[in-house]
C-alpha cells in the first residue's frame, strides 16, 4: 500500500516528510536502515527511493504495536 500511495500522491508531497506507522518491524527497519536482506524488500525499497527522489519527499517509519493498530488490522481483513 505504501508504494501505491507514493505513486498516487507523491507529486503533491514535494518537500514533505511523511511518517508511516507500521506494526511490521521488518518493514520499519528496511525503511529506517535501508539495508534489506530479502530480495523482494530490496526491490520495494529501490522503488520507494526512486519515487522519493523524483517527487522530492521523504518517508520515515515508526513502529506501532499490533494492539495499537487494531483499526487498520480490522480494515485489512
Amino acid at each position: 500500500m505504501l508504494l501505491i500511495s507514493c505513486k498516487v500522491w507523491g507529486k503533491s508531497w514535494g518537500r514533505l516528510c511523511i511518517t508511516v506507522y507500521c506494526d511490521n518491524d521488518s518493514v520499519v527497519q528496511t525503511i529506517k536502515l535501508q539495508k534489506p536482506t530479502d530480495l523482494m524488500m530490496q526491490s520495494c525499497l529501490r522503488e520507494l527511493l526512486f519515487l522519493e527522489s523524483i517527487y522530492s519527499f521523504r518517508i520515515s517509519a515508526s513502529h506501532i504495536s499490533t494492539k495499537e493498530n487494531r483499526v487498520a488490522a480490522c480494515i485489512s481483513r
